[in-house]
């Protein structure tokens, strides 16, 4: 629960970042966003592919050491029924533009959805998020989580490179 707080909180902030942007449901980027010692979120790394951006060695720097990261999207969504093989959210019936921001923690993913034409509400996805995005932000939750243990057995506490 508090994890899912800061998740809101931390979207919360960022959605009032973008809400001068000119399209804030069609972003050309996808970006990492990290919270920073004063309590701020800023944007640490952009792509034009979210999925390159979260494999990206340089994704990985920009958030170890950080206590908060996340990934904001944009993107169509449709309901699962509408959806099947041959058809993608992009092409479906009743497809809605999306705001997607993503964190993870130990136990698994954390989304806040917001779509374009109701963007003051939000859907939170505790930890029951699925798919190739979801499981893309996990794993790099996972490899920070490795990278920060060996730097702490190596360097020890606080004294990482």
């Amino acid at each position: 629960m508090k994890d899912t707080k800061l998740v809101v909180l931390a979207e919360n902030q960022v959605h009032n970042i973008h809400k001068d942007h000119k399209n804030p449901f069609d972003l050309a980027m996808a970006s990492v966003w990290v919270l920073n010692k004063s309590g701020e979120m800023t944007c640490r790394k952009l792509n034009k592919d979210v999925y390159e951006l979260l494999e990206d060695p340089e994704t990985l720097k920009a958030v170890k050491g950080e206590e908060f990261f996340a990934i904001l999207t944009t993107g169509w969504a449709a309901e699962i029924k509408d959806c099947d093989e041959d058809t993608p959210p992009s092409k479906a019936k009743g497809r809605r533009r999306v705001r997607l921001f993503v964190s993870a923690t130990e136990d698994g993913a954390i989304s806040v959805l917001r779509f374009k034409d109701n963007p003051e509400e939000i859907i939170i996805d505790e930890n029951e998020a699925k798919g190739s995005l979801a499981d893309a932000v996990v794993n790099l939750y996972a490899r920070k989580q490795v990278v920060e243990a060996i730097e702490e057995m190596v360097f020890g506490e606080g004294d990482t490179q």
